[in-house]
């Protein structure tokens, strides 16, 4: 039935607008892209730090991200490294959005327990998106904007963190051999890049599962009718790249439209009046 289509429409473009159907706004990790570590005056000359038992304290963020706040630099360097280490959270953003139904495929694995296809999967990414499997991928970007200087003190920072991010990975195998090493630099490099993938995954897809979520909630769909809502948002989202058209929203709000019954559509409706 499509006579009540334009009124839900606009409902439905409103309770789920700015999170479903616009682009998806990922300024406000901009102010946490050169937050570093909390680290005192007195110990900003490492990245190395223990716990109070003995342990590593592992970084959070890529290393390079977290030497870099240690830096002493000028606000012009600083934002134009800002812009480099924004533009590869935004070419990560773009990798999920890209490859969609590969994150549908590792999703679907993790949620059925299937570890190693997940992890299989995860790793085609990462071979696809750095083939060379960089410990430090930032570093040569970043160079192109710091002084001699700093990108001395950066390279400093960033080895002395792995070198003892590695032997900390191998501390169970003081005779560990080189090519030891090598593999658990590889396995530590691959859990780096997961790290970005996840932190991509949350500004650019996870508003989406989250408004889907919402959806399956109000409107009971069963699991035929999930599955055609789910598709409709995957390929608006591989459409449309972050950057919808009015056309592009509209096509999907008939998408889902089409899928619920009367009783649902009303369902949907009510909670777009109760938000207003």
């Amino acid at each position: 039935m499509k006579t009540g289509f334009s009124t839900i429409a606009i409902g439905l473009a409103a309770f789920c607008g700015s999170a479903l159907w616009a682009q998806t706004d990922h300024a406000a990790h901009d102010d946490a892209l050169l937050g570093g570590p909390k680290i005192s005056q007195e110990a900003r000359q490492t990245l190395v730090k223990t716990d109070a038992r003995g342990r590593m304290m592992q970084l959070e963020q890529r290393p390079e991200v977290a030497a870099l706040a240690l830096l002493v630099l000028d606000p012009v360097q600083r934002e134009q490294a800002r812009q480099r280490i924004e533009n590869r959270q935004t070419e990560l953003g773009m990798l999920l959005v890209d490859h969609i139904d590969v994150i549908r495929e590792i999703t679907d694995a993790i949620r059925s327990g299937d570890q190693d296809t997940a992890a299989k999967l995860s790793h085609d990414l990462y071979d696809m998106y750095d083939p060379q499997h960089l410990r430090a991928p930032l570093l040569e970007s970043l160079s192109d904007v710091l002084p001699a200087d700093s990108v001395k003190e950066l390279q400093q920072l960033v080895d002395e963190y792995w070198q003892a991010w590695i032997d900390w990975e191998l501390r169970s195998t003081p005779d560990a051999d080189e090519n030891a090493r090598q593999a658990a630099a590889a396995r530590l490099a691959f859990t780096l890049f997961q790290v970005e993938m996840r932190s991509a995954y949350e500004w650019t897809l996870r508003p989406y599962h989250n408004r889907l979520q919402t959806i399956y909630e109000i409107t009971e769909a069963n699991d035929e009718q999930r599955a055609e809502i789910r598709a409709a948002i995957i390929d608006y989202v591989r459409e449309s790249r972050l950057q919808p058209t009015d056309e592009q929203r509209r096509a999907v709000t008939q998408r889902i439209y089409d899928v619920l019954n009367e009783q649902q559509r009303l369902r949907l409706f009510e909670q777009v009046v109760l938000r207003m």
